[in-house]
């Protein structure tokens, strides 16, 4: 590596020889949060307008590594020059929003979220990936976290080539081993657990249709109450019953106001209505309730996976406490009736079992693994399998320094559509090193983090426990995804056997 040329704005300065990069890869294993979104640093000769440089765009340019950007957060100076900190514009992404349910194409998706961010531009979907179908319910939170859950839902990674947010398919860069001028790996068993569980969400094109009482009114639909001149309001949690696979839940995309009418049948479901009866159990006429001030509306929360439901009641206190109910033979049921258009939609569970008792693995359960983006059982299956992998046996790391990078595959730029994407790690490592994966004495690894400076780089891998990437860079490696028995004992000339490849990192073949 040499000396690079760092351009802030319109101003570029040329062959800094003191600088750094950092750069991760986003996660395949459901529920792993690892990964930000990657640093830059450099010292340049200080000026007057070096303390002012925070929030300015910057594109660091290295002849040997490519080209990467980001935009500047912090500095430091001696009067002679000063040290400039600042983040990829991955960062970009790390910002809370609420996004509404989707039924589209994952290009479109994928192009709505970056949108919400500000990132309209200089976005390259694999063509793989970007006709897929989704249907997503709401979500209100982070977006860079929300979208690795995604890249994990779809075995697809995000990565900053230059200054393009790429989606590719995860895992399609194998580099050789010999890439490495040196390395060490250690073990660990922190993560040990008895069973892993992950839930999904059967998901149902937004129609229009009942938002509450989601599928349609039930004996145990709750009779909202408000006393005479007075305000009362209520939440609506649509999401379904927990442990209760069979419970229908709603993602609202909006609803129509309810208009106060004389009269709720049980089975209502086609408008938003109300009726209101007084303290008498005698139905309260549309006009008397509104001529005595009475009032009822409706707003969604939490992109429309909750209702808040604000109530005025009439001041003619003689009937009051007013009921937003119809009197029937028995007991009152709620008249409110709520119509709109939302994805409808079940949540289901998943639970696998490590094998490992509790005498060898304390924690009963990992922490369920919730996104929107596991929407089949074949999808929840999968993560949880990764996740098995992770939680079951000890998990290998590898750290080490840089030499000559060796590709042995690596993404087509075909995947891009001519957007000229350069996804070979020879041509252009930042960004394309991260995430490539190796083989390495008979385990197969992926580079998580990756620190450039000067010097040379510096890598950190995790053993990939991701089925389909295992076989893939195998395939790659001995020209077959599986092996007969004298075929693996060719390929791992020192006798290791299938369950010793999965523990020990000492014994295999290196590539």
């Amino acid at each position: 590596m040499s000396a690079v040329d760092v351009t802030i704005g319109d101003e570029t300065f040329y062959s800094l020889n003191d600088w750094s990069v950092l750069g991760d890869s986003t996660p395949l294993i459901a529920g792993d949060m690892t990964g930000g979104a990657g640093t830059v640093s450099f010292q340049l000769p200080e000026t007057l307008t070096s303390k002012y440089l925070q929030g300015r765009p910057c594109t660091l340019k290295d002849a040997e590594m490519g080209e990467t950007t980001g935009f500047l957060r912090l500095g430091g100076g001696n009067g002679v020059n000063a040290t400039i900190t600042g983040y990829s514009n991955i960062a970009k992404l790390n910002v809370s929003r609420t996004v509404p349910p989707a039924n589209s194409t994952l290009r479109a998706y994928l192009l709505y979220l970056l949108g919400l961010c500000g990132v309209t531009t200089n976005i390259a979907i694999a063509d793989t990936l970007a006709s897929k179908s989704v249907r997503y319910i709401g979500w209100e939170g982070n977006v860079l976290d929300h979208l690795k859950d995604l890249c994990m839902a779809h075995d697809m990674e995000l990565a900053l080539i230059g200054d393009t947010y790429v989606f590719r398919p995860a895992c399609r860069t194998i580099i050789s081993t010999r890439s490495f001028a040196d390395w060490t790996w250690t073990s660990s068993e922190n993560q040990l657990t008895q069973n892993v569980e992950v839930a999904w969400y059967n998901t149902s094109a937004p129609a229009s249709q009942l938002i509450y009482p989601a599928g349609g009114w039930r004996e145990d639909v709750e009779v909202f109450q408000v006393a005479a001149g007075e305000v009362a309001t209520y939440e609506i949690d649509l999401k379904p019953e927990d442990g209760d696979e069979s419970s229908i839940g709603m993602s609202a995309l909006t609803v129509q106001q309810p208009v106060c009418v004389g009269s709720v049948d049980r089975g209502h479901n086609s408008s938003s209505v109300y009726s209101v009866s007084g303290k008498d159990n005698f139905p309260i006429k549309p006009a008397q309730w509104a001529a005595g001030g009475g009032s009822l509306s409706v707003e969604m929360l939490d992109a429309g996976s909750k209702l808040r439901v604000t109530i005025t009641g009439s001041s003619e206190s003689e009937y009051g406490p007013y009921q937003i109910s119809m009197p029937a033979d028995s007991d009152d049921y709620s008249s409110l009736r709520i119509y709109g258009v939302g994805l409808r939609y079940k949540r289901g569970t998943l639970r696998m079992q490590t094998g490992l008792s509790a005498d060898r693995a304390s924690q009963e359960s990992t922490p369920i693994v919730d996104t929107p983006f596991l929407n089949n059982y074949e999808q929840a299956w999968r993560a949880a399998s990764g996740m098995l992998s992770q939680h079951s046996s000890a998990t290998y790391t590898v750290q080490g320094t840089l030499g000559q990078i060796e590709v042995l595959q690596h993404t087509p730029t075909t995947y891009f559509g001519g957007t000229g994407v350069e996804g070979n790690p020879e041509q252009h490592v930042f960004g394309n090193l991260e995430g490539s994966l190796f083989v390495a004495e008979g385990l197969v690894y992926r580079i998580r983090s990756v620190t450039y400076t000067p010097a040379g780089g510096t890598f950190t891998a995790e053993q990939c426990m991701d089925g389909a990437a295992q076989a893939y860079a195998l395939e790659q490696v001995t020209g077959s995804a599986t092996m007969t028995a004298a075929q693996w004992n060719a390929f791992h000339s020192n006798g290791l056997t299938a369950g010793e490849y999965s523990s020990d990192p000492l014994k295999g073949h290196t590539l």
